[in-house]
């Protein structure tokens, strides 16, 4: 049914232009087939700009990362920090619980740092760019970190957010675009490494690398050369049907890859939560909100061979582990219902409608919705969250922290669906497999069944 998608949707790049706007000093983009904004809610520290909300739709978007391309520019507003100096590595290792000793040059780490109960502090991509220099993204405690050492020490860290940009493109055919606008091959790139290329002699990064469990590449460079990269990728990507990704489609592509973006909360100490955050049958019991890495099926980052905050207790609930994190498949009669109670009952039960964490009305901040889960006798036995729609799956999935004895594929759970003091519902959901998506695993791909780049 989608032997033509490669065709439906061409971008004029003649027109590309003519109605440029800015959206802020982090991020730009440009008016599009069917582009709607939507104010952001901002994070930490950062104004809410204005984000694209949906170009072609956001069915037809997702549909780009299974059959073709999307191309994003939706996290230019990272923080992003050079950290440099002969001390870099030993400040980093204090706060992260990544291993450090197996990080050469040109490769990168999903990072994670906890506190000292083993909970989740932040997370972000460290990569390693020279001898005793990395370039983070998203870690926004790096600067905390360097400037509360009380010795002297060798490393500085140098905010470059808004002076670079990031480009995303996921897909099956992401990379014989890369290559066509670079002229480059650029297969011998492994998942998290990077190398350097050029545009027409502009020059960027290219890293391997993504949430969707897709085949995903990043274009990183300087600011000034964005729109010009950008116009670059649109053009040769309309003849293979690439798709421009609105915040909307963006946001529900990290569920279905089995990667955590909104399914709990940072316990750090400044993230400020306000109370309309706190969404979903969980409450406003913040407590339950924050997670370790164990409990977000991410036990295998920790490298417990070098001292970092919050060591003793991961190392405590390695012995005794009670949870793990399970792609849960909710029913669709349940489903239905919901949304028939909004036309069929004097209290319906609270609308399910939103495809994802991107809520337009602001009725959820970033989509930190948190449910509760329990079993066929309705006992508590987790936690659900980052609730999206996979038009592809044709299928409602969330990402839910659950107790060990129910994770195994096919058992069957209850989500309660519904804020406190609103009608809730009982939403049958069975455990399947994360990622959910799985037709290609960008960790262990063979780009080689992919035609190399010819001038």
């Amino acid at each position: 049914m989608y032997e033509n998608y490669e065709g439906l949707y061409p971008i004029d790049t003649d027109k590309l232009f003519e109605e440029e706007f800015r959206l802020s000093d982090y991020m730009i983009d440009f008016a599009g087939n069917r582009t709607y904004m939507a104010l952001g809610n901002g994070m930490a520290g950062f104004a809410a700009p204005l984000y694209p909300y949906e170009y072609t739709g956001w069915r037809d978007e997702q549909l780009s990362w299974q059959f073709t391309c999307a191309f994003s520019n939706n996290i230019n507003l990272g923080p992003t920090y050079i950290v440099k100096g002969s001390d870099s590595a030993t400040i980093l290792k204090k706060y992260m619980i990544n291993n450090f000793d197996k990080f050469p040059i040109g490769t990168s780490k999903f990072a994670l740092s906890c506190v000292e109960n083993g909970d989740v502090s932040g997370w972000g991509v460290i990569m390693k760019t020279d001898v005793n220099t990395y370039e983070t993204h998203w870690l926004n405690s790096v600067p905390q970190w360097f400037a509360q050492e009380k010795e002297p020490i060798d490393a500085e860290v140098t905010d470059i957010t808004g002076t670079n940009f990031v480009f995303q493109l996921m897909g099956p055919r992401s990379l014989e675009i890369i290559e066509e606008v670079t002229r480059d091959d650029l297969h011998d790139i492994l998942y998290c490494h990077f190398r350097d290329s050029a545009v027409d002699g502009r020059k960027i990064r290219v890293l391997r690398f993504g949430m969707t469990n897709g085949l995903e590449y990043e274009f990183h460079g300087d600011i000034s050369d964005a729109q010009y990269i950008y116009r670059r990728i649109i053009e040769v990507g309309n003849a293979y049907g690439i798709r421009r990704l609105g915040l909307n489609a963006y946001m529900t592509a990290h569920t279905p890859g089995g990667c955590q973006q909104n399914e709990f909360l940072f316990n750090n100490g400044f993230m400020m939560y306000p109370p309309n955050m706190l969404k979903g049958s969980v409450g406003d019991n913040i407590e339950k909100r924050y997670r370790n890495p164990f409990e977000l099926g991410l036990g295998h980052v920790i490298d417990f061979n070098h001292d970092f905050i919050g060591k003793e207790a991961l190392q405590a609930y390695k012995a005794d582990p009670k949870r793990t994190e399970v792609t849960l498949e909710w029913n669709a009669e349940d489903i239905s219902d919901i949304y028939e109670s909004q036309f069929r009952d004097e209290i319906p039960y609270q609308p399910i409608d939103k495809i994802g964490p991107m809520d337009v009305g602001g009725d959820s901040a970033n989509g930190s919705s948190m449910d509760l889960v329990f079993n066929k006798n309705g006992n508590e036995i987790g936690i659900s969250g980052a609730r999206v729609v996979s038009y592809y799956h044709r299928a409602m999935i969330s990402l839910a922290s659950i107790d060990l004895q129910y994770a195994d594929l096919g058992t069957e759970v209850i989500v309660l669906w519904g804020d406190p003091g609103t009608r809730q519902k009982e939403v049958r959901a069975k455990v399947a497999p994360r990622p959910y998506n799985n037709k290609i695993n960008n960790r262990n791909f063979d780009v080689e069944q992919i035609p190399r780049y010819k001038a």
